[in-house]
């Protein structure tokens, strides 16, 4: 699959999904090299991927100008993967990512710590971040450019404090929970 999608111009943009291969960190290494302004999504959800291979996910991010999608949904994501995965996207300048997918991995405390921060981020073009690790689930819906969204966090009982980001106003903030409220 690298080789298919580093044979691809670099114009137009890709959809790849890749969810329940199991690649793990090898297939992730290769693939993540290959696709530099290649792809336009990546789904690579269910793929057995832990914080090595968020670290290629995080070096792909930090050299991309055209991922606007990327699902890690249901992988083994720690702390650290999470916090690298967010330094790249704040780091590149040129990024267009608007939609990350962290559902079901591991990451705790400092990983939603990381996307608290990457959301806030004046330079952000996220749009819409959603994730749950250990604590319980996190999603954010940052609208258009602004750097100020919401940020909701809550879990079973052992609840992170659902810290609202600043916003300009009402309607350039939504909050929503998984649970619909």
């Amino acid at each position: 699959v690298a080789a298919l999608v580093a044979a691809r111009p670099r114009e137009g943009g890709l959809l790849l999904k890749l969810g329940d291969n199991k690649i793990g960190e090898p297939g992730a290494r290769a693939l993540c090299a290959a696709a530099v302004d290649r792809l336009r999504a990546l789904f690579l959800d269910n793929n057995h991927l832990q914080n090595d291979a968020a670290r290629h996910v995080a070096k792909l991010l930090r050299a991309d100008a055209r991922l606007e999608h990327l699902c890690l949904d249901k992988n083994a994501v720690g702390d650290d993967g999470v916090r690298e995965i967010a330094q790249a996207v704040r780091a590149n300048a040129a990024s267009r990512l608007a939609q990350l997918e962290l559902n079901a991995n591991l990451f705790a405390k400092k990983g939603v710590h990381a996307l608290r921060e990457l959301v806030s981020s004046e330079a952000s073009t996220l749009e819409r971040v959603t994730a749950d690790g250990r604590l319980g689930d996190f999603e954010a819906i940052v609208v258009g450019a602004t750097h100020a969204a919401a940020v909701a966090a809550h879990g079973d009982g052992r609840n992170l404090s659902a810290d609202a980001l600043e916003a300009p106003s009402r309607k350039q903030r939504k909050v929503s929970r998984k649970t619909g409220i």
